[in-house]
């Protein structure tokens, strides 16, 4: 499954392709946050937060090119 199919079946509800997309990046952006916080427990929460929110407001958010660039 790719980004865009992730994303469709997020903003529909699906919660498993939301656990899809954090399988997929969770690591990745734990990474980027880590070399800025330099703290593993902040990190963790930051990426955390983001899930969230992203669910929160999949109705609201508009992406028009590439989920990997709005995540990041």
């Amino acid at each position: 499954m790719d980004d865009q199919q992730i994303w469709s079946r997020i903003v529909g509800g699906n919660v498993e392709a939301l656990q899809v997309l954090h399988d997929k990046y969770y690591y990745q952006m734990w990474l980027w946050a880590s070399k800025y916080t330099r703290d593993k427990t902040l990190s963790e929460e930051l990426v955390s937060d983001c899930f969230i929110k992203l669910w929160e407001r999949r109705q609201y958010i508009v992406i028009e090119k590439s989920l990997k660039s709005y995540l990041f």
